[in-house]
């Protein structure tokens, strides 16, 4: 489990799954700086291969990455040569596209078991869940929806999950960022410790 970094009592861990768009991503890291706040965006391997150049600009804005596994599937009851695969690559492609390995492993689908956090363990990563619940990205839910649901779990040392990848998601992502402001807090990386998850 995680903390945000710097954990203190003002903080709260911004967090994000996916890339959106380029032009998107631009429209986010700009809101971020505009607020001078930091986050830890989360990303398969797949991605991290596909979009380096991205990567590299999140990373020279003073961002952190980290891994969603190789491919964003579920990982438990998988043979271990499989899932330490899937944790392999997916370190090495981001290494490749920022210079570093990820230290960070958001279980795929936030599902995991004994096995996937022993191999996490093995290959460096330290596994860290999210305080909010995934909010349902179907029809209806649009970035005011999706921004409520997380600002519901805003607390001190929260740990505020958006997905990037869904209609909205930028612009769910600006939204929680002006409440977290407005709540007197400052947006953080994730990193790894302990968290209150209520």
């Amino acid at each position: 489990l995680a903390a945000p970094r710097g954990g203190d009592a003002g903080t709260v861990a911004l967090t994000f799954h996916h890339l959106p768009a380029a032009e998107e991503l631009s429209a986010l890291l700009d809101a971020l700086r505009a607020q001078g706040a930091r986050a830890t965006f989360f990303v398969t391997g797949d991605e991290a291969e596909r979009r380096p150049a991205d990567l590299g600009r999140i990373r020279a804005d003073g961002h952190e990455i980290g891994s969603l596994g190789y491919r964003e599937v579920d990982l438990r009851d998988r043979p271990a040569v499989a899932v330490r695969l899937q944790l392999r690559r997916a370190s090495q492609a981001i290494e490749r596209a920022v210079g570093e390995r990820p230290a960070l492993l958001r279980p795929p689908l936030g599902r995991f078991d004994r096995q996937l956090r022993r191999l996490a363990a093995e290959e460096g990563l330290d596994l860290v869940l999210w305080s909010n619940a995934v909010a349902a990205s179907g029809a209806g839910a649009g970035p005011v929806q999706l921004a409520d649901h997380a600002l519901r779990a805003l607390h001190p040392g929260a740990v505020l999950m958006l997905p990037l990848d869904v209609p909205g998601g930028v612009e769910a992502a600006k939204r929680v960022l002006a409440g977290i402001a407005a709540a007197g807090y400052r947006a953080v990386p994730q990193e790894p410790g302990v968290i209150d998850n209520s």
